[in-house]
């Protein structure tokens, strides 16, 4: 029989002292000393993939998700057969009593995801997503994660092969999610809005074919999303923007409202509104969504100077001079000392209107 050299032997038992040492203060809870013996074990024995396991599971307990979900990862990659669920909890246990459920090891995979994410390293997101997304393909949170950092790294991303490499990406990420996941309305919903986004670059570039098409595309998602959940608002508000831009501003008047009704606390609900009403020349309920903005952000120029304006077209000159007059507080316009200038006419103050006329003139000298 063959002897194994003397340094191998000792290495052996070293490494089986390392780890039951570690177990040992797992259950005492001192993490502490727990890692620091788990770290010994992972160095005698580098290709292992155990020790990797444990020091993520320590890593969760002393609440650095972020170093938990990078040795969950590494311990992956050295044998992926450690993360079947059977596995995972068998080899996560102490006399049989299993430490972390596989559901709560992947909401440490995802906290530690979202912890990358916020720090704004999405490198590692990505990383840790696409880890989760392999573990557990209809996992929405981390479709999300990933896709929303690659497009952001393209939009930080000068060399243009290299940006549109990475919305690609980011766009078959949510595809693969929308594929797999046919009755989740997030899935849709994010998805939708990665087609919105693609509409409005389609629009810098003059391209109006491909602009038109992405936002039927967004439209049938989005249809399709608030189809399958009716309580979203901000379901309800993109296919508005949707319905605005394709010009149809009848049904996006009528998704604005329904959003509005679920959140009433949101300006820009009120505000787009206002301007879909104003589209089709409905003056009354136009002004009502220009008052709910004016609740939510008082003292808005744009808001002022639009209420002003409906008080003007329904020959409501009182009110008109009243809401111009608050719009030119905030900010001095030339298109507010215009509007000014035909309300004073029509209230007969001819000489309040031609100073109104020459400040509006001054005013467009300045390019204001």
């Amino acid at each position: 029989m063959r002897i194994l050299p003397f340094f191998f032997l000792f290495s052996i038992a070293y490494a089986n002292v390392s780890a039951r040492s570690m177990k040992i203060y797992v259950q005492q809870e001192n993490w502490q000393k727990a890692l620091e013996n788990a770290n010994k074990w992972k160095d005698e024995e580098p290709d292992n993939a155990e020790p990797y396991l444990w020091i993520g599971y320590i890593y969760s307990r002393l609440g650095d998700y972020k170093s938990a979900g990078l040795n969950f990862f590494e311990g992956y990659n050295k044998n992926p057969k450690f993360y079947e669920k059977k596995e995972f909890e068998k080899k996560l246990s102490i006399s049989g009593q299993n430490l972390l459920k596989y559901d709560q090891f992947l909401i440490v995979l995802t906290n530690s995801a979202i912890q990358f994410y916020n720090e704004e390293n999405y490198d590692d997101a990505i990383k840790i997503s696409e880890f989760i997304i392999k573990l557990d393909p209809n996992n929405s949170n981390a479709y999300q994660i990933a896709s929303s950092s690659y497009q952001i790294k393209a939009q930080k991303e000068k060399d243009e092969n290299k940006k549109s490499e990475l919305l690609n990406k980011s766009r078959q990420l949510l595809e693969a999610y929308n594929n797999k996941n046919p009755n989740d309305p997030k899935a849709k919903y994010y998805l939708a809005l990665f087609y919105y986004d693609d509409a409005q670059n389609y629009l810098l570039k003059n391209d109006t074919i491909n602009h038109k098409q992405s936002l039927i595309k967004a439209k049938e998602l989005l249809e399709s999303a608030v189809k399958l959940d009716t309580t979203k608002p901000e379901i309800y508000f993109e296919l508005a923007e949707v319905y605005f831009e394709l010009g149809d501003y009848k049904n996006a008047s009528i998704n604005y409202e329904k959003s509005s009704k679920l959140d009433s606390t949101k300006f820009e609900t009120f505000y787009n509104l206002a301007i879909s009403y104003m589209k089709q020349k409905n003056y009354n309920n136009a002004l009502k969504a220009l008052f709910n903005a004016d609740k939510i952000k008082p003292n808005d120029y744009q808001v002022l100077y639009f209420i002003a304006l409906l008080y003007f077209e329904n020959k409501d000159d009182k009110n008109a001079l009243e809401y111009v007059n608050k719009a030119i507080s905030v900010k001095e316009t030339s298109m507010a000392y215009e509007l000014k200038a035909n309300i004073l006419k029509n209230l007969k103050k001819n000489e309040e209107a031609l100073k109104a006329i020459e400040k509006a003139e001054e005013l467009k000298k300045k390019g204001l």
